[in-house]
């Protein structure tokens, strides 16, 4: 299976990843009582990137557990989640690491 990637390497990814800060499209905005913002980033013209930005009163310890994708986009969400007409992993590249659909 897949090896566990640690918390530091996820962030350095992301980081690389936000350096590139031009063409970030907000979708929605964080707002008062909203806990999410959403921004989108085409990059061609089948495949987009989405950013979602999360203020969540949550130990860190608890939120990488409830947040994690795996858990996050699985396919029943979108039976219980008025805001997910669908989502699934994709591909899974270790444990809080994965490609998904939503």
């Amino acid at each position: 299976g897949p090896e566990a990637t640690s918390m530091e390497e996820l962030f350095e990814r992301a980081a690389a990843f936000m350096e590139d800060q031009e063409g970030w499209e907000p979708i929605r905005p964080l707002q008062e009582g909203v806990p999410a913002a959403h921004f989108c980033k085409h990059i061609t013209s089948s495949v987009s990137y989405l950013l979602m930005e999360c203020r969540i009163p949550l130990p860190f310890d608890l939120a990488v557990r409830v947040l994690n994708p795996e858990v996050f986009h699985d396919p029943l969400r979108a039976e219980f989640d008025f805001s997910m007409s669908e989502c699934r992993v994709l591909q899974v590249f270790a444990p809080g690491d994965a490609l998904v659909s939503s």
